[in-house]
C-alpha cells in the first residue's frame, strides 16, 4: 500500500509540475489584439498555444451597406472601416464574400490556403467557427458576434451562388448568422443587391507571439534631430500613441535617457513624455558634441518600445548657425563672421580703409 501511495504521490507531483510548466509556457505568449485565449490548447496541434501558431479572428458587421459593387475590394474596405472604428485596426480584415469580378472566397481572403491555416475564432477569443479549413461546412459556433461585441443573428450577404454586383442578376445569395447547421450560415436564400446587408469579416492569418509581437504596443516617434548650443533648451515634441485595445486601457510609462549624459538636464524630468532638454557643453571644444536621446515607452506587461533623436550641441549660437545643414550665409558686412555686424567689423573695415590694390605699373600677365 505504501508503494502504491508513493507512486500516486509521485504521479500527482509530476502532473502538478507539468501544469506549472504549461502555464509558464503560455505566460509570455500573446494573442494578437489581446483577444485570443491562449491559456488552453491549440486545436490545430493538440498542444498548448505556442509562439508561431497561426489562427484568425472573425466578426459579422454591426453596420450595413448594399451589395451592388462588383469589386470585392469595396467590401474589404467596408469591414476594415468597421474594425478600425471598433479599435481592431491593428490587423487587416477582409470580407468573407464573393463578388461577380472576384468570385472565389478563398482567393478573396486567403482562408483555406494549404499550409497557411489555423482555427478561426470569434471576438470573444473562445468561440471557434472551425478548427481548420474544411470546405466551409457546418460551424462549431454561430457567426454572430459583431466588431463592437454585440450579437447579430440574421441575414448576411455572402454571394454564394448569386454574386455581389452582377449586372445581369438583381439578387444575391445570403446566409444566416444565427445558423450553424450544414451550410445555412453561408447559403439559405437570396435578396436584392440594393438592400442593406450585414457582411462576414475575417482577419488575415495571425501569428501568436511574445510580448514584442503584441500589436497593442505603442507607436513611438521621439522627435526630429536638433541643432542647438550650450545652455539653450530644446522643447521635445514626441508622438506617442497608446494602441492598447484592452478595456480598461493599460497605461504607458515614458523614460528619456541621454548618451553621453554629462551636462544633460530634462525638465520637468526624464519621465515626462515631452520634456525640454538642456545640454551644457564643455567650453571651447571645437566641434559639436553629439548627444543621443532615447525615448522608451512601456505598455504594462510588455517590453519597451524605443526611438531616438540626436542633438548637435555647439559652443554658441553662431557656431550652431554654421552647423545647420550647409554653412550659414554670412552677411557681407560681417567681416569676422561671428554672426553679428558690430564695431569689430567696423574696425576691420577701418583698418583696410583707402588701401589701394590697383597696379602702379604695367605687369606681365601670369
Amino acid at each position: 500500500m505504501n508503494t502504491v501511495k508513493s507512486i500516486k504521490t509521485l504521479l500527482s507531483m509530476a502532473m502538478a509540475v507539468l501544469a506549472i510548466l504549461s502555464v509558464s509556457a503560455n505566460a509570455d505568449v500573446a494573442g494578437v489584439l489581446g483577444i485570443l485565449d491562449v491559456s488552453g490548447t491549440n486545436p490545430a496541434t493538440g498542444q498548448p498555444w505556442a509562439e508561431g501558431d497561426t489562427y484568425r479572428l472573425a466578426f459579422v458587421t454591426s453596420g450595413t451597406r448594399d451589395a451592388t459593387s462588383p469589386d470585392i475590394a469595396d467590401y474589404h474596405a467596408f469591414v476594415q472601416d468597421a474594425a478600425d472604428a471598433a479599435g481592431l485596426g491593428g490587423v487587416a480584415w477582409k470580407c468573407l464574400g464573393q463578388s461577380i469580378n472576384n468570385p472565389d472566397r478563398v482567393d478573396n481572403t486567403g482562408v483555406g490556403v494549404a499550409g497557411a491555416e489555423g482555427p478561426v475564432y470569434l471576438l470573444d477569443g473562445v468561440s471557434k467557427l472551425w478548427d481548420v479549413y474544411g470546405g466551409f461546412g457546418g460551424l462549431a459556433s454561430k457567426y454572430n458576434i459583431t466588431e463592437t461585441g454585440t450579437f447579430y443573428e440574421g441575414d448576411v450577404a455572402t454571394g454564394s451562388s448569386r454574386k455581389f454586383g452582377d449586372p445581369d442578376q438583381p439578387k444575391i445569395e445570403k446566409g444566416d448568422s444565427g445558423r450553424i447547421d450544414g451550410g445555412a450560415w453561408w447559403q439559405v436564400y437570396n435578396g436584392l443587391q440594393s438592400s442593406q446587408w450585414h457582411f462576414y469579416a475575417v482577419s488575415d492569418l495571425l501569428t501568436v507571439g511574445g510580448a514584442l509581437s503584441d500589436p497593442n504596443l505603442p507607436t513611438v516617434q521621439a522627435d526630429d534631430d536638433w541643432v542647438t548650443w550650450s545652455g539653450a533648451a530644446v522643447q521635445l515634441s514626441p508622438v506617442v500613441v497608446n494602441n492598447d485595445t484592452q478595456v480598461p486601457q493599460r497605461s504607458l510609462t515614458c523614460l528619456w535617457t541621454a548618451s553621453p549624459s554629462d551636462g544633460v538636464v530634462f525638465s520637468p524630468g526624464a519621465d515626462a513624455e515631452a520634456p525640454s532638454v538642456t545640454v551644457t557643453k564643455a567650453a571651447d571644444t571645437g566641434d559639436a558634441t553629439v548627444v543621443t536621446l532615447t525615448l522608451s515607452v512601456t505598455l504594462e506587461g510588455n517590453e519597451p518600445v524605443t526611438d531616438t533623436v540626436m542633438i548637435d550641441v555647439y559652443d554658441n549660437s553662431c557656431a550652431a548657425a554654421k552647423g545647420v545643414g550647409t554653412a550659414v550665409a554670412f552677411d557681407a558686412s560681417d567681416f569676422n563672421q561671428d554672426c553679428v555686424t558690430d564695431m569689430a567689423d567696423l574696425l576691420i573695415l577701418a583698418d583696410a580703409w583707402l588701401v589701394n590694390y590697383s597696379l602702379t605699373a604695367p605687369a606681365v600677365n601670369q
